[in-house]
């Protein structure tokens, strides 16, 4: 069988606004964590909520722009030339700030083999930790994720149908996910990878086989009260019920319930947004949403640095949140510009895809 490498080219603006409001989530969330020694626990759900977000766009786009069967070295290429760059930068200045600038940092470790581990999106345990498995880059432990639903991804390469791919997908990703009801949370590189943050990409992909069919084509803006009603209803179960006292399944389950409305309620309403410009503040932020979710955390601590350093008093905190959220996007902004988009153009030539619009599975 020959292989082609199949591309859609359609880009969808809703859910690029999109994933720039989950990096927001992320970034609001650690701004205001970072200040606290015991934060309260809505701010966690913020972040968790984000990356949940993440994952389901993420199953949805790998899988809607690659109907068919295709060029597995080329996916991968693709997907390292995207991933890569800017987390191992991101980790390796990280790693040097902390052996020469340790004071920085609140809980920040570093040995040798946590920085190979880290930038070989290998699940180590944070040193001094027993049940921490976040990379030296911590906003890094959900690109380990990313990594290991790629790998799956290209067992199932030569499938002439994205329906196919996804109901294999369906198959390993559900024992994976299965596997979490039988081990410790938390507990090896096994518990890891056998876990439930894995759902959202498998329900990203069955999105993906909804959208190829026109499954939301007969959306109209008279149902979109009752969408945003089912959306807020989950979103404020997120934040109003301690999911902690839960079930872990249960838990998960909400975030995802939450995060698939979201991503529906963006694909119904993606008609009315497409046209938007490229300059639009809002697909901006999105276009650099890899940027913010990776490199916020540096903003964050040298902000909070310098607000420690003026001794300003409690009336400054919302002045300083705001302008640490803002600084965090202009630096997202430069690195997208200066790092992410230049390995992009690398990506697209050396890969030498050919582009064509799929007709549906």
């Amino acid at each position: 069988m020959q292989t082609n490498t199949v591309i859609q080219s359609e880009k969808f603006n809703s859910v690029q606004i999109l994933r720039g409001l989950a990096a927001l989530l992320v970034v609001i969330g650690h701004t205001l964590q970072h200040p606290m020694d015991e934060p309260p626990p809505i701010l966690g759900v913020l972040g968790a909520f984000g990356v949940s977000i993440f994952f389901v766009i993420s199953g949805f786009i790998i899988s809607y722009i690659h109907p068919r069967d295709f060029a597995p070295a080329g996916f991968l290429w693709r997907r390292i030339i995207r991933i890569v760059p800017l987390y191992w930068l991101c980790t390796i200045f990280l790693a040097l700030c902390a052996v020469y600038l340790p004071s920085l940092f609140k809980s920040t470790s570093f040995t040798p083999y946590y920085l190979f581990s880290s930038l070989a999106f290998i699940p180590e345990l944070v040193p001094g930790t027993v049940d921490d498995w976040r990379p030296l880059l911590k906003p890094g432990w959900s690109l380990n994720y990313e990594m290991i639903f790629y790998l799956i991804f290209i067992l199932f390469w030569w499938c002439e149908s994205s329906l196919r791919r996804t109901v294999f997908m369906s198959l390993a990703l559900g024992v994976l996910i299965a596997g979490a009801f039988f081990v410790e949370r938390n507990s090896s590189v096994t518990a890891f990878y056998l876990n439930f943050n894995l759902m959202p990409f498998l329900a990203g992909m069955w999105l993906a086989e909804m959208q190829r069919r026109g499954f939301w084509s007969d959306f109209s803006v008279n149902s979109l009260p009752v969408l945003l009603f089912f959306v807020t209803l989950s979103i404020g179960l997120l934040f109003s019920v301690d999911l902690t006292v839960l079930p872990l399944f249960i838990e998960n389950l909400a975030y995802l319930t939450a995060s698939v409305l979201l991503v529906v309620t963006a694909l119904c309403t993606d008609r009315w947004v497409k046209t938007l410009s490229p300059r639009n503040l809002f697909v901006q932020i999105g276009d650099s949403s890899y940027s913010l979710y990776l490199t916020h955390m540096f903003v964050v601590g040298a902000g909070w640095a310098v607000f420690n350093r003026l001794g300003l008093g409690g009336w400054a905190f919302p002045l300083a949140v705001v302008a640490i959220i803002i600084a965090s996007l202009v630096g997202a902004k430069i690195s997208y510009l200066i790092i992410e988009k230049p390995f992009m153009r690398l990506g697209r030539k050396k890969a030498k895809l050919q582009y064509r619009v799929p007709q549906p599975s």
